[in-house]
């Protein structure tokens, strides 16, 4: 039976993930758990990239082997080429700011693009990247942006993504896309938004809250 976000809720109680975060993030953990085993069988070992959140003892739980990140990840990564099964940046992107020492006043994405040169060079043939990650083309970021907001789901993140951006990103890295897909774990879908997306002809494709990418090498 499918993880839920109640069985997220149920095994964070009593723990130090019992708090807000979680509480928050629940639908999306529960989400991602399926989408992990759709994909990968258990025993992979996987490099979590990001603080330590509930789902990591859910993987462990699952009977995957986990790896956490513990260096900035916009510098070279302490693996040898061609020595990591998977990583997982799960709500990681959106924080990653140009390094330290830019001579430039605009944002050149440019640690997004280092982080992603090392997932590259770390993998192994055939091994996979997941990536979730707030998606600024969702129907509730329109909504704000309409209303004269800011549309990011999470205003302080630096920088919110669209799906097909990411995509672009991670094939530019030099990784093979395997998936793209999108869903509703913080925000429902608004019916006066899809009306007015209908009226002007856009697509509806690939616009809930949250973007799930796979790659692999």
């Amino acid at each position: 039976m499918a993880l839920t976000a109640q069985d997220v809720l149920e095994f964070a109680k009593g723990t130090r993930f019992d708090n807000d975060y979680t509480a928050t993030h629940a639908k999306r953990f529960a989400a991602t758990m399926a989408a992990v085993e759709l994909r990968l069988p258990k025993g992979t070992r996987i490099l979590d990239v990001g603080w330590p959140t509930v789902f990591t003892d859910l993987l462990i739980r699952e009977g995957y082997g986990v790896q956490q990140a513990g260096w900035d990840i916009r510098n070279q990564w302490p693996h040898e080429s061609g020595s990591l099964d998977c990583v997982f940046l799960m709500e990681v992107i959106e924080h990653l700011k140009d390094p330290d020492g830019s001579t430039f006043d605009e944002f050149l994405h440019a640690g997004l693009n280092s982080a992603l040169a090392e997932v590259k060079r770390c993998l192994k043939e055939g091994g996979m990247l997941l990536i979730t990650t707030p998606n600024i083309a969702s129907y509730g970021s329109i909504s704000r942006l309409l209303r004269g907001q800011n549309p990011m789901l999470f205003k302080p993140h630096v920088r919110e993504y669209a799906p097909g951006e990411v995509e672009w990103w991670v094939h530019q890295a030099g990784l093979k896309v395997v998936e793209v897909s999108t869903q509703p774990c913080y925000e429902g879908v608004d019916s006066a938004m899809i009306g007015m997306l209908n009226s002007v002809g856009a697509s509806k494709h690939l616009r809930d809250d949250t973007t799930f990418l796979w790659a692999t090498k």
